[in-house]
This record gives C-alpha cells, structure tokens and sequence, in this order.
C-alpha cells in the first residue's frame, strides 16, 4: 500500500529550494485483502530527487531513494508509548513499548543534514489522520492530470508511469 504526500516546495535546510516536491511511504502488507492485515515492512521516501550540488560536489552523498524496513518499529504505530527502563549509559536508556495499532503507523519529516531534502521517518507522537483516497476513487480527470502534469524533477510515484517503479525502490525484501 502506497502513500504519498505533495508540497508545493521542496525544502532543504529549511529553506524552499525547488517547487513541487512529493513523499511517500510504502507499507509491505501480508494480505491486504484481510480486514486487519499485518505489516511486514515499510519504505520511507528520504531522496526521491537529485542530491544538490556545491562548486560540482555532492553535498548530501549518494542515498537509496527509500529507507527500508523488514519490519515496522514499535514507536512507528499510532498509540505505542515508549517507556524507559533503566539507563544504560549517561545518555542512552533502555526502553519497553507499550499498546498502540498494529497496522496504524505515525511518520512525519525529519532534518538529517543540511545539505539534504526533508526524509520521511517515523515519529514518536501522534499526529492528525488524514483521508485516504486509493486511486480508483479519483475522477478520470484527477488522473489524467496527475499521469500528465508536469511537477519537474519531483515525479508522482503512484501515477500509471510511476508506480511499479516506485514499487521497485521500495521493496526491502
């Protein structure tokens, strides 16, 4: 199952830098057709574009499109409450993880370094549900402008020419 985001800027060290920039996140589920699936891993978009360049070098290296997951994280679903156990070092604790979904997950945006866009990558809050529209629910022109429209370097990874190659970058198998 495929989700994506799109911002009307592309940001990198919080600053806009291109327009049109999309995210998204693949869950691997055992079988969607099941009311309660499971989740068997997830991608998270972290550079779906071109790595910026300053004075001809790569500033941001070379990254995988996605950040792959053989299995979701406790904290990446919606509800899970860390908890610490006991301290291991001055700045690192052990922690225990309880309740939450299991096929509900939380994501949000994260600055890795300032040379690369915005990743995806799970959150350890809650935030807002949003409605999930599955392809087939869009109008005929919605996809037409979607399959059609030009969004520069930043491409519709669901779109009809994108989307199994979208797959593709994802799988973490």
């Amino acid at each position: 199952m495929m989700f994506a985001w799109y911002f009307p800027k592309g940001f990198i060290t919080s600053q806009p830098r291109i327009r049109h920039y999309w995210m998204s996140m693949v869950l691997w589920l055992d079988n969607p057709a099941l009311e309660t699936p499971k989740v068997l891993g997830a991608s998270l978009s972290q550079q779906l574009l071109k790595p910026r360049r300053w004075m001809g070098f790569n500033m941001a290296g070379d990254k995988d499109p996605y950040q792959k997951f053989t299995s979701v994280p406790p904290i990446g679903f919606v509800g899970t409450q860390e908890i610490r156990q006991n301290r291991i070092t001055r700045t690192r604790w052990n922690f225990t993880y309880e309740g939450g979904s299991n096929i509900s997950t939380r994501v949000s945006t994260i600055m890795v370094d300032s040379f690369g866009w915005l990743p995806l990558t799970f959150s350890y809050r809650d935030g807002q549900y949003h409605d999930l529209i599955m392809w087939e629910q869009l109008t005929d022109e919605a996809r037409a402008a979607l399959n059609s429209a030009d969004f520069g370097e930043s491409k519709v990874p669901f779109n009809d020419e994108n989307f199994e190659t979208s797959l593709g970058l994802a799988w973490p198998f």
